[in-house]
């Protein structure tokens, strides 16, 4: 499930069934934590269980059989506390990258300038 701004991943299946999830207002999950949620192996391993088909490739599951997985749900507090711990996991994730390329880049220069290029 990819939310507003994620970069999709380079092994992205694309089903020929798109769904939307619609949330009430008066929901009892949050959005972020039911992505999260999709990610877990044992949630994607119960999701295979239940898909249909004769292909390994052209496996099908239906958003009723998706919805009537029996996960444990805890409350919306603690869902909310968990969305924003892993906030802040993804920013200091997108900032080690950030500065993973910018020592690369460095790294680089400096090997440019000790075996490379002479001025």
């Amino acid at each position: 499930m990819l939310l507003a701004g994620d970069n999709p991943p380079p092994n992205l299946l694309l089903p020929d069934k798109l769904w939307r999830f619609v949330w009430p207002a008066s929901r009892r999950a949050d959005p972020v934590f039911v992505h999260h949620l999709f990610q877990q192996p044992e949630f994607r391993r119960k999701i295979g269980q239940a898909a249909t088909g004769t292909s390994g490739s052209m496996k099908n599951v239906s958003q009723a059989k998706v919805l009537a997985i029996v996960c444990g749900l805890p409350p919306m507090d603690m869902q909310l506390a968990f969305v924003e711990r892993m906030s802040c996991v993804d920013q200091l994730r997108q900032s080690a990258v950030r500065h993973q390329g910018e020592l690369e880049a460095l790294h680089g220069s400096l090997e440019d300038r000790a075996f490379g290029a002479k001025h």
